[in-house]
């Protein structure tokens, strides 16, 4: 059964990923994920550790009416037995996300993007750049107020480097949604560049 795993903080942008991840999944046999991290605050000085702040019962009452509302604006038909609720705490989010989702066996992550400073997150987000830079778990980082309409094509940046691997990840996620792949691979017109270029 195909893994969904979906990280909330239950803002605007991450309820629409909720949502596009139960259009996407209509037509895949699915089970959904969702999950919490709580941040706890790093101690300073001689100050007590806080070990925890989070409700678990209060967390899940929250992620179920996130996700059932969500599905009740896709029409989309949850099978209660086919959702998990997860909530962790720890310093730091991006770490908790990949280290959960690879606990639970997740086949892929899709979360909500926000705006961030920097020029290398500005149009993504930082948690998500965190999230993409550490998994090892395909992620799917879905802009706010975006909709799903289907996926048709996927473009696969590559250096080419570790081609045959990198389709042996990509090409069964495309297969699921009969998706074209591309693979875009920049030059820099070096000639090792362009020897991986031709045996490619």
């Amino acid at each position: 059964m195909f893994k969904v795993f979906i990280p909330t903080d239950f803002s605007r942008n991450a309820t629409n990923a909720i949502k596009y991840a139960l259009n996407m999944s209509k037509k895949l046999d699915a089970k959904f994920i969702l999950f919490h991290g709580g941040i706890l605050p790093i101690p300073v000085g001689e100050m007590p550790i806080v070990t925890s702040v989070l409700d678990g019962a209060e967390i899940k009452a929250h992620l179920k009416a996130a996700i059932f509302k969500q599905a009740t604006e896709a029409k989309f038909k949850l099978n209660e037995k086919r959702i998990d609720y997860l909530a962790t705490e720890d310093f730091s989010l991006p770490p908790m996300i990949t280290q959960n989702a690879l606990k639970v066996k997740a086949d892929l992550i899709i979360m909500g993007t926000k705006g961030a400073s920097g020029i290398k997150k500005a149009f993504i987000g930082s948690n998500a750049v965190d999230v993409i830079s550490r998994s090892h778990i395909p992620v799917l980082s879905v802009p706010n107020n975006y909709e799903y309409t289907g996926i048709k094509k996927i473009l696969m940046p590559s250096d080419l480097k570790n081609l045959t691997g990198e389709l042996r990840e990509a090409l069964p996620f495309a297969k699921l949604f009969n998706a074209q792949l591309q693979i875009l691979f920049i030059s820099d017109a070096s000639e090792k560049g362009m020897k991986r270029y031709d045996a490619a």
